[in-house]
C-alpha cells in the first residue's frame, strides 16, 4: 500500500510540475515580447497541446486503474463478508459441541486411584483384548477394577465428546484466522481504491486545466498568424 501511494504521489507531482510549465508557456504565448517570431509562438502552442494530451492520457489511465481498484475492493469486501458468515457458523457449531459435551458427558464413578491417562490406556487395552478374544469377560472386569475405572465405556464416550469439541474448536479458530486475513486484505484494497480515486480525480482536473491552457495558447498563436498575414 505504501508503494502504491508513493507511485501515485510521484505521478501527481510530475503532473503538477508539467501543469506549471504549461501555465508558464501559455503566459509566454499570451504576452509575447516585441519581435518574437510567430513561429516560436506556434511551436510553443503545439508543445502545450502535446503536453495537455499527455496529461489527458495519464488521467484516462488513472481512471481505468481507479475502476479496477474499486472492483478489487468490492470483491475483497464480499470475500470478507463471506468469511464472517463462515466464522459465525463455525463459532455456533463449536458452542453447540460444548453444550452437547456438557449434557452428554457421563459422571466419573468414584475417585480414581491412578492417573486419568493411565486409567484410560489400561481400560482401552483391556477392552481391545476382550474384543479380540484374548481375555474373558471376568478378566476384563478384573482389569477394569484394578485400573480404578468401573466404567470404561463412559471414558470412550467422554473421549468421543472431547474429540468432537476439539474438532469444532479447531474449525472455529481456522475460520477466525481466515476472516482476519481477508479483513486485512479488504482494508488494504479499500485504501488502494481510495488513493487511486483521489489520484484519478486530481489528474482529471489537471487534464481539464491543461486543455484550457493549450486551447488558449493555440488561440493566441492563431491570432498572431492572422495579424502577420494582414501586414
Amino acid at each position: 500500500m505504501a508503494t502504491g501511494a508513493g507511485m501515485w504521489g510521484l505521478l501527481l507531482a510530475s503532473c503538477l510540475v508539467l501543469l506549471a510549465l504549461l501555465a508558464l508557456a501559455a503566459l509566454a504565448v499570451r504576452d509575447p515580447q516585441p519581435g518574437v517570431d510567430r513561429r516560436v509562438l506556434r511551436a510553443e502552442a503545439d508543445e502545450l497541446a502535446a503536453e495537455a494530451a499527455a496529461i489527458a492520457e495519464a488521467a484516462a489511465v488513472a481512471h481505468v486503474r481507479a475502476e479496477q481498484a474499486r472492483r478489487v475492493a468490492a470483491a475483497a469486501e464480499q470475500d470478507r463478508d463471506a468469511a464472517w458468515q463462515r466464522q459465525e457458523a463455525a463459532g455456533a457449531r463449536y458452542q453447540q459441541a460444548l453444550r452437547s459435551a456438557r449434557q452428554r458427558r457421563p459422571a466419573a464413578a468414584g475417585t480414581p486411584t491412578v492417573p486419568a491417562q493411565h486409567q484410560r490406556d489400561v481400560s482401552r487395552a483391556a477392552l481391545t483384548a476382550y474384543r479380540r478374544g484374548e481375555i474373558s469377560v471376568q478378566q476384563l472386569r478384573q482389569l477394569w477394577r484394578r485400573a480404578g475405572d468401573p466404567d470404561p465405556a463412559g471414558h470412550d464416550l467422554r473421549d468421543a465428546l472431547d474429540r468432537a469439541v476439539d474438532q469444532r474448536r479447531a474449525a472455529d479458530h481456522a475460520a477466525r484466522r481466515e476472516h482476519d486475513v481477508l479483513a486485512a486484505t479488504a482494508r488494504r484494497a479499500a485504501e488502494t481504491a481510495r488513493i487511486a480515486e483521489v489520484a484519478a480525480g486530481a489528474l482529471a482536473a489537471e487534464a481539464v486545466a491543461a486543455a484550457a491552457e493549450a486551447d488558449e495558447a493555440a488561440g493566441y498563436a492563431d491570432r498572431a498568424d492572422r495579424d502577420r498575414r494582414r501586414r
